[in-house]
Protein backbone atom coordinates (compact mmCIF):
# COMPACT_ATOMS: atom_id res chain seq x y z
CA UNK A 1 0.00 0.00 0.00
CA UNK A 2 2.74 2.46 0.97
CA UNK A 3 4.72 1.68 -2.17
CA UNK A 4 1.67 2.39 -4.35
CA UNK A 5 1.06 5.68 -2.55
CA UNK A 6 4.65 6.75 -3.17
CA UNK A 7 4.34 5.67 -6.80
CA UNK A 8 1.18 7.75 -7.22
CA UNK A 9 2.83 10.81 -5.65
CA UNK A 10 5.92 10.52 -7.84
CA UNK A 11 3.76 10.17 -10.96
CA UNK A 12 1.58 13.15 -10.00
CA UNK A 13 4.09 15.85 -9.07
CA UNK A 14 7.56 16.77 -10.26
CA UNK A 15 8.85 17.24 -6.72
CA UNK A 16 7.30 15.27 -3.83
CA UNK A 17 6.10 17.45 -0.94
CA UNK A 18 8.03 15.25 1.49
CA UNK A 19 11.06 12.97 1.49
CA UNK A 20 10.45 9.22 1.57
CA UNK A 21 12.57 6.73 3.50
CA UNK A 22 11.71 3.03 3.35
CA UNK A 23 12.86 0.53 5.98
CA UNK A 24 11.99 -3.10 5.19
CA UNK A 25 12.49 -5.33 8.23
CA UNK A 26 11.89 -9.08 8.05
CA UNK A 27 12.37 -10.24 11.64
CA UNK A 28 9.16 -8.99 13.25
CA UNK A 29 7.78 -12.45 13.96
CA UNK A 30 10.89 -13.40 15.96
CA UNK A 31 11.05 -10.19 17.97
CA UNK A 32 13.17 -8.04 15.61
CA UNK A 33 16.49 -8.84 17.34
CA UNK A 34 18.56 -6.84 14.82
CA UNK A 35 16.37 -3.73 14.56
CA UNK A 36 17.20 -1.91 17.85
CA UNK A 37 20.95 -1.98 17.23
CA UNK A 38 20.47 -0.96 13.59
CA UNK A 39 18.32 2.01 14.59
CA UNK A 40 20.79 3.04 17.28
CA UNK A 41 23.69 2.97 14.83
CA UNK A 42 21.84 4.79 12.02
CA UNK A 43 19.85 7.47 13.85
CA UNK A 44 20.76 10.25 11.45
CA UNK A 45 19.85 8.23 8.38
CA UNK A 46 16.50 7.15 9.88
CA UNK A 47 15.53 10.56 11.29
CA UNK A 48 11.95 11.41 10.29
CA UNK A 49 9.00 13.60 11.26
CA UNK A 50 6.48 10.81 10.76
CA UNK A 51 6.64 7.00 10.72
CA UNK A 52 4.07 4.83 8.93
CA UNK A 53 4.20 1.13 9.84
CA UNK A 54 3.20 -1.63 7.42
CA UNK A 55 1.48 -3.96 9.85
CA UNK A 56 -2.21 -4.24 9.11
CA UNK A 57 -4.81 -6.26 7.24
CA UNK A 58 -8.02 -5.97 5.27
CA UNK A 59 -11.38 -6.26 7.00
CA UNK A 60 -12.37 -8.77 4.37
CA UNK A 61 -11.08 -9.85 0.97
CA UNK A 62 -11.93 -7.17 -1.57
CA UNK A 63 -12.62 -4.43 1.02
CA UNK A 64 -9.90 -1.76 1.16
CA UNK A 65 -9.10 -0.86 4.74
CA UNK A 66 -7.38 2.09 6.40
CA UNK A 67 -5.68 1.28 9.72
CA UNK A 68 -5.05 4.40 11.81
CA UNK A 69 -3.80 2.77 15.00
CA UNK A 70 -2.50 -0.52 16.42
CA UNK A 71 -2.37 -1.83 19.98
CA UNK A 72 0.95 -2.03 21.78
CA UNK A 73 2.49 -5.13 23.34
CA UNK A 74 3.92 -6.16 26.69
CA UNK A 75 5.03 -9.68 27.55
CA UNK A 76 6.04 -11.65 30.61
CA UNK A 77 6.90 -15.21 31.61
CA UNK A 78 5.70 -16.82 34.82
CA UNK A 79 7.92 -19.54 36.29
CA UNK A 80 6.72 -21.73 39.16
CA UNK A 81 9.36 -23.81 40.94
CA UNK A 82 8.58 -26.73 43.22
CA UNK A 83 10.85 -29.52 44.42
CA UNK A 84 14.54 -29.62 43.49
CA UNK A 85 13.77 -32.22 40.81
CA UNK A 86 10.91 -34.18 39.24
CA UNK A 87 9.26 -36.58 41.68
CA UNK A 88 7.42 -39.90 41.33
CA UNK A 89 3.71 -39.25 41.74
CA UNK A 90 3.19 -42.64 43.38
CA UNK A 91 5.52 -41.71 46.23
CA UNK A 92 4.99 -37.97 46.52
CA UNK A 93 1.66 -37.22 44.82
CA UNK A 94 -0.80 -35.63 47.21
CA UNK A 95 1.92 -34.53 49.62
CA UNK A 96 3.97 -32.07 47.56
CA UNK A 97 2.66 -29.07 45.62
CA UNK A 98 2.51 -29.71 41.89
CA UNK A 99 3.83 -26.57 40.10
CA UNK A 100 1.44 -27.14 37.20
CA UNK A 101 -1.54 -27.07 39.56
CA UNK A 102 -0.21 -23.85 41.11
CA UNK A 103 0.36 -22.29 37.69
CA UNK A 104 -3.16 -23.19 36.51
CA UNK A 105 -4.61 -21.44 39.57
CA UNK A 106 -2.56 -18.32 38.84
CA UNK A 107 -3.62 -18.24 35.20
CA UNK A 108 -7.28 -18.88 36.03
CA UNK A 109 -7.25 -15.86 38.37
CA UNK A 110 -6.59 -13.47 35.48
CA UNK A 111 -10.20 -13.43 34.18
CA UNK A 112 -13.73 -13.65 35.47
CA UNK A 113 -16.59 -15.59 33.88
CA UNK A 114 -17.32 -12.64 31.56
CA UNK A 115 -13.71 -12.46 30.30
CA UNK A 116 -12.99 -9.27 32.22
CA UNK A 117 -9.31 -9.11 33.18
CA UNK A 118 -8.87 -9.09 36.96
CA UNK A 119 -5.23 -8.01 37.22
CA UNK A 120 -5.09 -5.07 39.66
CA UNK A 121 -4.90 -1.76 37.82
CA UNK A 122 -5.14 -3.31 34.36
CA UNK A 123 -7.91 -0.98 33.18
CA UNK A 124 -6.74 2.13 35.08
CA UNK A 125 -6.40 5.29 32.95
CA UNK A 126 -8.18 3.68 29.98
CA UNK A 127 -10.91 6.06 28.76
CA UNK A 128 -14.31 4.64 27.91
CA UNK A 129 -15.18 4.56 24.24
CA UNK A 130 -17.24 7.53 23.13
CA UNK A 131 -20.55 7.08 21.36
CA UNK A 132 -18.93 8.43 18.21
CA UNK A 133 -16.14 5.84 18.41
CA UNK A 134 -18.55 2.98 19.03
CA UNK A 135 -20.71 4.05 16.12
CA UNK A 136 -17.68 4.26 13.82
CA UNK A 137 -16.61 0.75 14.84
CA UNK A 138 -20.16 -0.56 14.46
CA UNK A 139 -20.22 0.84 10.92
CA UNK A 140 -17.19 -1.25 9.92
CA UNK A 141 -18.52 -3.74 7.34
CA UNK A 142 -17.58 -6.89 9.18
CA UNK A 143 -19.30 -10.29 9.10
CA UNK A 144 -18.82 -12.07 12.44
CA UNK A 145 -20.68 -15.20 11.34
CA UNK A 146 -18.49 -15.53 8.25
CA UNK A 147 -15.38 -15.24 10.43
CA UNK A 148 -16.71 -17.87 12.82
CA UNK A 149 -17.21 -20.26 9.93
CA UNK A 150 -13.80 -19.47 8.42
CA UNK A 151 -12.09 -20.20 11.76
CA UNK A 152 -14.23 -23.31 12.31
CA UNK A 153 -15.08 -22.44 15.93
CA UNK A 154 -18.48 -22.87 17.63
CA UNK A 155 -18.63 -19.21 18.64
CA UNK A 156 -16.68 -15.97 18.93
CA UNK A 157 -16.13 -14.86 22.49
CA UNK A 158 -14.42 -12.20 24.57
CA UNK A 159 -14.96 -9.35 27.00
CA UNK A 160 -18.66 -8.95 27.73
CA UNK A 161 -20.29 -5.72 26.58
CA UNK A 162 -18.11 -5.19 23.51
CA UNK A 163 -18.42 -6.27 19.90
CA UNK A 164 -15.83 -8.45 18.17
CA UNK A 165 -14.43 -5.43 16.32
CA UNK A 166 -14.10 -3.48 19.58
CA UNK A 167 -12.51 -6.42 21.39
CA UNK A 168 -9.89 -6.91 18.70
CA UNK A 169 -9.06 -3.27 18.00
CA UNK A 170 -9.57 -0.88 20.93
CA UNK A 171 -9.79 -3.07 24.04
CA UNK A 172 -6.74 -4.41 25.90
CA UNK A 173 -6.11 -8.14 26.15
CA UNK A 174 -4.20 -10.65 28.24
CA UNK A 175 -3.45 -13.89 26.41
CA UNK A 176 -1.61 -17.06 27.43
CA UNK A 177 0.67 -17.83 24.50
CA UNK A 178 2.24 -21.00 25.84
CA UNK A 179 2.19 -23.21 28.92
CA UNK A 180 4.52 -26.06 29.69
CA UNK A 181 5.86 -28.29 32.44
CA UNK A 182 6.32 -31.95 33.23
CA UNK A 183 6.23 -34.84 30.80
CA UNK A 184 5.54 -33.87 27.18
CA UNK A 185 6.05 -37.15 25.29
CA UNK A 186 3.54 -39.72 24.09
CA UNK A 187 1.89 -42.04 26.57
CA UNK A 188 1.96 -41.69 30.36
CA UNK A 189 4.78 -40.94 32.75
CA UNK A 190 3.89 -40.72 36.44
CA UNK A 191 5.92 -37.60 37.12
CA UNK A 192 5.26 -34.82 39.58
CA UNK A 193 7.14 -32.01 37.82
CA UNK A 194 9.55 -29.72 39.60
CA UNK A 195 8.62 -26.65 37.57
CA UNK A 196 6.09 -25.15 35.19
CA UNK A 197 5.94 -21.95 33.15
CA UNK A 198 3.63 -19.83 31.05
CA UNK A 199 4.31 -17.14 28.46
CA UNK A 200 1.87 -14.22 28.44
CA UNK A 201 1.40 -11.17 26.26
CA UNK A 202 -0.93 -8.19 26.65
CA UNK A 203 -2.19 -5.99 23.87
CA UNK A 204 -2.20 -2.40 25.15
CA UNK A 205 -4.43 0.54 24.21
CA UNK A 206 -3.92 4.33 24.47
CA UNK A 207 -3.10 5.63 27.99
CA UNK A 208 -2.28 2.13 29.23
CA UNK A 209 1.20 2.05 30.79
CA UNK A 210 2.85 -1.40 30.87
CA UNK A 211 4.92 -0.37 33.90
CA UNK A 212 1.81 0.52 35.90
CA UNK A 213 -1.11 -1.43 34.45
CA UNK A 214 0.35 -4.88 33.73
Amino acid sequence: MHMKVMEAVLKTVDTPPVNFKVLIEGEEEIGSPTLPKFCEEHQEMLAADLIVVSDSALIEKGKPTITYGLRGLAGIQIDVKGAKGDLHSGEYGGGVMNPIHALVKILDSFRDENNKILVDGFYDQIPELSEEERKALADVPFNEEQLRQDLDVPELTGEEGYSYVERTSVRPTLEINGIYGGFQGEGIKTVLPSEAAAKITCRLVPDQDPEKNC
